[in-house]
């Protein structure tokens, strides 16, 4: 009996002591764990709405490695927007997204709302771009792809990128 007792409280000491490593690396994870799926639904949301946005395009005014500049329907108006993803980003040796918005014809604005911060890419390089245009004059269809690292805001956190990417194809410029 004094033997079983033994026996059992050793192996209740093990069963706990594993239980609370593995409660202590999780708790040590979940904020790695936490940003990293924080970063990926920003880059998803955002990404999202740039597209929707420049699906509505019925103009291409200029577009370039890192930046896009149509004329799209808005509602019961039309607009010029455009989005620059070579801009220095809060975070060193990052990009973000900067979207800008004017009446037709008229000038942007100096300054726009970001969009996607904390780009890896959205360098004016092969490498480093976000706007792949089937056609760089008149672009019929344009991959956008955004490179995130996917720590997000974390000092600590996972060394690799969330790469997503998503296509546009420029249904309305016959409207125009």
């Amino acid at each position: 009996m004094l033997i079983e007792l033994i026996v059992v409280s050793s192996l209740l000491t093990v069963v706990l002591g594993a239980t609370f490593a593995i409660m202590t690396t999780t708790a040590r994870r979940a904020p790695a764990e936490h940003e990293r799926a924080q970063s990926i639904r920003e880059a998803q949301a955002s990404l999202h709405r740039m597209t929707r946005e420049l699906r509505q395009a019925y103009e291409v005014n200029s577009t370039s490695y890192v930046h896009m500049d149509v004329n799209v329907h808005n509602g019961a108006s039309n607009r010029r927007v455009a989005y620059d993803c070579g801009v220095a980003s809060v975070t060193a040796g990052l990009r973000a997204c900067v979207r800008y918005e004017a009446a037709v014809g008229a000038a942007l604005p100096a300054s726009g709302e970001v969009v996607i911060d904390r780009l890896r890419n959205g360098l004016v390089t092969e490498a480093g771009r976000v706007f792949f245009p089937d056609d760089p004059l008149r672009p019929k269809f344009v991959r956008a792809k955004v490179d995130v690292p996917a720590k997000g805001a974390e000092a600590k956190g996972y060394g690799h990128s969330v790469v997503l990417d998503d296509g546009i194809y420029l249904r309305n410029q016959n409207l125009g």
